[in-house]
């Protein structure tokens, strides 16, 4: 099972510049080597290299780019699978309105849609990605955004892929016992070559904090974004932590769940799904309640959930 636990990171002001120059540099590197990718380009990761002075870097940079790519592949598939139903659908309706009145006016309407199916399925093809989403771009080309806001919005992130390799659990962002986040910057500089950022842990992440520690290997993911007018940076911290053993299974029956707006029915079944029993947990309004009491008045009600399961045996 996947894990990940958030810290936020608390650099200095010179920290700050040399951070934000790491986004700058990984992010630009990311873009140039998907286009490289994209068009079919040989050695992509010899030239990837050479940029940024043989930085580990480029191994996750490779794999996302290369994730990146095979999603837009499936995308086009899928588009086009949609497409090909569409026109035997079309096609079929032509037919029967033919059949049924070979001068229906609807016949028009029908064949210009045929057509346009048939553009759309003949110019569909792999296009480039556009960094930062669509409708970021759209507002930096409007004017709506300034050039500063954008590129801090579009190259929110970088990150290592979580590797074991000679000892080492993550080559480029280490998690260190003193609460500190080691990055390595592409400078090439001795003095310049790492960073040490501290970052907060509170009471509910200390024994997370541990199990990082201990694990054989983690990815970590820094994204920075803006809060309240002021830009924040935070650490996303995955690891593969065991799964926890089933305490109710489905041998004996299940609950059956239904959200309501205003109730949360629980519907009690055998293993053959016949009727048991039934009970009703209301809710009161949580449109006057703030996001933070309405999390925790949630979480007491899925609570009274969990211990109805377990006082049944069922899952």
């Amino acid at each position: 099972m996947l894990t990940t636990t958030i810290f936020r990171l608390h650099p200095s002001k010179s920290q700050t510049n040399l951070l934000n120059e790491i986004f700058t540099i990984y992010n630009r590197v990311k873009r140039k080597g998907y286009k490289l990718l994209f068009n079919g380009e040989p050695e992509i990761q010899q030239k990837l290299m050479q940029v940024c002075h043989n930085n580990p870097y480029v191994n996750t940079i490779m794999i996302e780019n290369k994730t990146k790519l095979e999603q837009q592949k499936t995308w086009v598939q899928k588009k086009a699978q949609y497409l090909r139903h569409k026109l035997a659908v079309v096609k079929n309706k032509i037919a029967n309105t033919k059949k049924k009145n070979p001068q229906d006016r609807r016949l028009r309407g029908l064949y210009a849609l045929l057509s346009s199916l048939q553009n759309r399925v003949t110019n569909l093809s792999l296009k480039p990605i556009v960094f930062g989403m669509k409708p970021l771009f759209r507002k930096r080309l409007l004017g709506h955004l300034l050039r500063e806001e954008f590129r801090v919005r579009r190259d929110a992130s970088f990150a290592c892929i979580g590797k074991v390799q000679y000892g080492l659990k993550n080559l480029n962002l280490k998690v260190l016992p003193m609460r500190r986040l080691k990055i390595r910057t592409f400078s090439k500089k001795q003095e310049k070559k790492w960073l040490l950022i501290p970052f907060s842990v509170n009471p509910n992440q200390a024994p997370r904090l541990r199990e990082i520690l201990q694990v054989d290997k983690y990815t970590v993911v820094v994204k920075r974004k803006v809060v309240k007018g002021e830009l924040r940076y935070y650490a996303h911290v995955s690891y593969e932590s065991p799964t926890p053993a089933i305490t109710c299974a489905f041998e004996n029956g299940g609950i059956g769940l239904d959200f309501n707006h205003n109730c949360l029915a629980l519907v009690n079944v055998d293993r053959d799904g016949r009727f048991l029993s039934y009970q009703s947990i209301r809710f009161r309004n949580l449109h006057s309640y703030r996001k933070g009491r309405r999390d925790d008045y949630t979480s007491f009600k899925l609570d009274k959930v969990i211990h109805y399961c377990l006082n049944k045996g069922k899952g």
